[in-house]
């Protein structure tokens, strides 16, 4: 889940808690799995690093096809 850049800490923080707990269920996991996916129950700071691996490692590819984000 994302949120704008001006959310309030609190707010991030509050809602990432949430997540988390979620995303630990068993029952969470059980409707990841079947659906083929791996839940991860990430912090914030592990999440934007993560974001911006993904960002980085695919930049060359969207340059290559001309691709803008939208």
């Amino acid at each position: 889940m994302l949120a704008p850049s001006a959310t309030p800490r609190n707010a991030l923080t509050k809602l990432n808690t949430a997540i988390r707990d979620i995303a630990k269920r068993p029952d969470t996991i059980e409707s990841f799995h079947k659906l083929g996916y791996e839940p991860m129950a990430l912090n914030i700071e592990e999440t934007t690093t993560m974001l911006r691996a993904e960002r980085d490692r695919w930049r060359p590819v969207m340059a290559a096809g001309n691709v803008k984000p939208q």
